[in-house]
């Protein structure tokens, strides 16, 4: 699908355990974890990058924060986040020269 890709979307999230005060036992019920928005982790985006370079991706990437925010959900973090990605991007393209992704089969994305 790489070849014929013309965007994608990164995000990263984690489950995060939910308790609530239940006064009938003196105790916390177990609820349905939480999923909330966290920075995207460098070593798992890479390899994704990784696996469209490999597939002739030149496409474009956009960050996604759609759910709450691990560092909590105001604007202050929100920039945050939004700059750590555009810093990474940043670096990506630095490292490799370019950003779209180009196909002519060199491997952009060393492992690191």
């Amino acid at each position: 699908m790489a070849p014929i890709t013309v965007h994608t979307t990164s995000a990263n999230h984690q489950l995060r355990p939910r308790f609530q005060y239940d006064p009938a036992i003196v105790n916390y019920r177990e609820q349905k974890p939480a999923l909330i928005a966290v920075p995207v982790e460098r070593r798992l985006h890479r390899a994704f990058l990784e696996a469209l370079v490999a597939g002739c991706f030149d496409g474009t990437v956009a960050y996604e924060m759609c759910s709450p925010l691990r560092d909590g959900s105001v604007l202050e973090v929100l920039d945050r986040y939004a700059r750590r990605f555009v810093e990474y991007m940043k670096r990506l393209q630095l490292e490799t020269g370019t950003l779209p992704l180009a196909c002519d089969g060199i491997r952009r994305f060393p492992a690191q």
